[in-house]
């Protein structure tokens, strides 16, 4: 059994992948570094995935993360396909081909989490990723933004906790991903419902995932709105308990900063209606609660 890294870069972000890489390296048979850029890869990038054994291509990025990914993942060779950010780090590598060889041969993905962002050193917005793909041609990447890989035939999936990823952007990288992610989503968002009259849910959730990460750094509560807004739709008709329960975890982070920890209460009850086993909703319940005044729930 051989596994395949996939990640989709940029030529200046050269530096950080050498990051991704390094952390990934020792778990997996090969690396498949696609250079989604206007320009083809550079000499710099050349040299650095020639020294790894790599395999480097190259992708006209056309706003559509999808794409690039599909591109990617059709580079490999190797019996299971894992795909990485390029400021992500990943803690547990070395596990994985034994965690792989385990599983009931009828896995198709498996699924593992992602700390997405941290305050005070300790993980506060985490998501469950799918990260490790059968390599068997049944899976297909879709959305342009926050690409989520699926399958038109029921495949089953598991979980593992000993790899995690750990997502270690920058500030100005941070601010120009979500400006960039806000404009695709909102084209995307605009184009399905011109054609189908609806959107994709998938396409609603990175949409409310764009406009909550800037109002996160703008803090107006116009922005908080917005996202408020695209949630609340998301909410109407996703489907998969994941995502719904971050929309819920989020609509309760946006009521919070306009004031309305009432509301923000009823969208945490709701996670832990989906999900009572996530220590993130009860924390967020908990420091509803005191922000109400209300010691004796939010101890409890």
């Amino acid at each position: 059994m051989t596994l395949g890294l996939g990640i989709i870069t940029r030529n200046s972000e050269l530096d950080i992948l050498k990051n991704c890489v390094a952390s990934c390296l020792k778990g997996v048979d090969s690396v498949y570094i696609t250079v989604a850029d206007k320009e083809e890869p550079s000499q710099e990038m050349t040299d650095f995935v020639s020294s790894i054994g790599g395999h480097l291509s190259s992708f006209k990025w056309c706003d559509d993360f999808a794409a690039a990914r599909n591109f990617n993942m059709s580079q490999c060779k190797d019996d299971w396909y894992v795909w990485a950010d390029t400021d992500d780090e990943v803690v547990g590598m070395e596990k994985a081909k034994g965690f792989l060889s385990a599983v009931p041969s009828h896995t198709k993905f498996v699924l593992c989490t992602y700390n997405y962002s941290f305050m005070n050193g300790k993980p506060d917005v985490k998501h469950v990723k799918e990260r490790f793909i059968k390599n068997d041609g049944s899976h297909v990447w879709k959305g342009k933004v926050h690409e989520t890989c699926v399958s038109e035939f029921q495949t089953g999936g598991v979980k593992c906790d000993d790899i995690v990823w750990n997502h270690r952007t920058t500030e100005g990288r941070s601010v120009e991903s979500y400006k960039r992610n806000m404009d695709i989503a909102e084209k995307e968002v605009s184009e399905q419902i011109t054609k189908d009259g609806k959107p994709d849910p998938r396409s609603l959730f990175n949409l409310g995932m764009a406009y909550c990460g800037l109002a996160q750094r703008t803090g107006k509560q116009e922005d908080w709105e917005r996202a408020l807004s695209v949630f609340a739709r998301f909410v109407e008709i996703g489907e998969w308990d994941e995502h719904l329960f971050s929309a819920w975890k989020f609509m309760g982070i946006c009521y919070s900063q306009i004031n309305r920890l009432d509301l923000a209460l009823n969208a945490y009850f709701q996670c832990l209606r989906l999900k009572p086993q996530y220590s993130d909703a009860h924390a967020a319940l908990a420091r509803t609660y005191d922000g109400l005044g209300d010691d004796e729930k939010a101890e409890a």
